[in-house]
């Protein structure tokens, strides 16, 4: 489409750029939906694993004798490898 047709598209209906406009927006604001529903859900499961991991380690920190800092950073390090060795 030249400069000349989209000029005289604009000419004969005014509201042309507007629902054009309005087209785009609303697919932005598609997309940034389904992404923030599925970011929102990784978040809060990555949450409440590691809750419960840390009551865990708590628990079985008393049980063994290891502090309970020095057994955090332990398996933070084991998971550290396992996300290099297995990214997603």
């Amino acid at each position: 489409m030249s400069f000349n047709e989209i000029k005289l598209s604009e000419e004969v209906d005014p509201e042309y750029k507007e629902t054009e406009k309005e087209v785009e927006e609303e697919a932005a604001e598609e997309i940034e939906i389904e992404h923030e529903d599925h970011t929102d859900l990784e978040v809060t499961f990555f949450l409440f694993v590691m809750l419960i991991a840390g009551g865990i380690m708590k628990e079985l920190s008393s049980i063994i004798g290891i502090p309970y800092t020095s057994l955090l950073t332990v398996i933070g390090l084991l998971l550290g490898i396992l996300a290099e060795a297995y990214p997603h």
